[in-house]
């Protein structure tokens, strides 16, 4: 999957089974009162009125992250008003933004290097504290200081990634930070997660349909397009049609809908209409006349009962390619008078409507 560093995740905290602790507070002293004075002035021996100088940004009202605070760390680095401590080499190692970063900081990188326009204006941000380097980085669409913290925790613990895979939520903070970031081993990890779970064949539709479509819809967005096709395809068939009210529904409950953009949504109910229409045209593909003219040859008008069909439409409403491997696979067609060679017509013109409807997937979502 191809990622477009121009399309990354805006920041968007989720709970994640991945694990983050209680955080500690850590808030400076404060300082003795020397003399009420309004907005904090001070006299000089000119007798010139200046407000007091803010405190260095070190000095403010922080929280640490436990989780990844390294005891013998030696870089500070804070999102938000998140604080963590980590090994230098062993994130530069991992990733080449930091890597970068580091170098910059150090004046060993000159001008002209890959995402300079975002390094540089946290190099300016550098402060030394307890002599140790201290960057906030705050970047614009950059990573929050959760989804940075899930890339420390799979930099820690990434066995587990391997024997416990982690939820769609975990795996969409991982990729917003690894991408950023540009953590290749994560970055692909997160790629083949998705890949995996959504893969782009029909032949890979299961009967029961992914909870995490419109997740995936809009990972795809963000990072790649190879997902799309499935994504879409297992939300139009398992949503109700788009606009629709559900009086069984609780207000309060979850709608995968609502994540989507609006974009999105008229494509969905966009391809949910030509669901429709393609159920409608299988109701003519599975009819047959024979057209036998020697001797012996059928000449019969094959017909499929209307029970056939009504039944395959009620178990696949919008899910025309289910209900044509339903024909195909399921229906007994012997038993409704179906010669050979009808059986073979009808298998075939459906085998290439299933096909059709797959390819034409990549132009309905656009």
């Amino acid at each position: 999957m191809t990622v477009r560093r121009s399309q990354r995740l805006e920041s968007v905290p989720a709970q994640l089974d991945v694990g983050m602790e209680d955080k500690k507070s850590i808030a400076p002293p404060t300082p003795i009162s020397q003399g009420k004075r309004k907005h904090d002035e001070v006299e000089t021996s000119a007798g010139v009125v200046e407000e007091e100088a803010s405190p260095p940004k070190a000095q403010k009202t922080y929280v640490k992250n436990e989780d990844h605070w390294a005891l013998d760390g030696n870089l500070l680095l804070q999102i938000g008003d998140t604080r963590f401590k980590v090994h230098r080499s062993r994130l530069a190692s991992e990733s080449s933004w930091f890597q970068l970063l580091v170098e910059r900081a150090a004046g060993r990188q000159e001008d002209g290097f890959e995402d300079q326009d975002e390094i540089d204006p946290v190099v300016e941000t550098k402060e030394k504290v307890d002599d140790l380097d201290l960057f906030y980085v705050d970047c614009s669409g950059g990573p929050s200081s959760e989804q940075f913290a899930t890339l420390l925790d799979a930099m820690n613990t990434g066995i587990d990634f391997v024997y416990k895979r982690p939820n769609i939520d975990a795996v969409e903070q991982l990729y917003g930070a690894a991408s950023f970031f540009r953590v290749t081993r994560y970055n692909n990890f997160c790629s083949s997660y998705l890949t995996i779970r959504f893969p782009d064949s029909w032949t890979h539709l299961l009967g029961a349909t992914s909870p995490d479509a419109a997740k995936g819809i809009i990972l795809g967005r963000a990072y790649g397009d190879a997902i799309l096709r499935h994504c879409f395809y297992d939300l139009a068939r398992s949503a109700p049609p788009v606009g629709t009210a559900d009086e069984n529904n609780n207000a309060d409950e979850y709608d995968p809908l609502e994540e989507l953009e609006a974009r999105d949504l008229v494509r969905l109910l966009f391809i949910q209409k030509r669901l429709a229409a393609a159920w409608n045209e299988i109701t003519y593909l599975v009819d047959h006349k024979c057209a036998g003219t020697a001797p012996g040859e059928c000449k019969v008008q094959h017909t499929a009962p209307k029970s056939v069909i009504d039944r395959a439409r009620k178990n696949y409403p919008l899910d025309p390619i289910l209900a044509i491997r339903h024909f195909i696979d399921i229906v007994k067609w012997p038993t409704h008078k179906y010669c050979d060679g009808a059986i073979a017509a009808v298998r075939t013109s459906l085998e290439k409507k299933r096909e059709s409807i797959w390819e034409d997937l990549n132009k309905w979502i656009g």
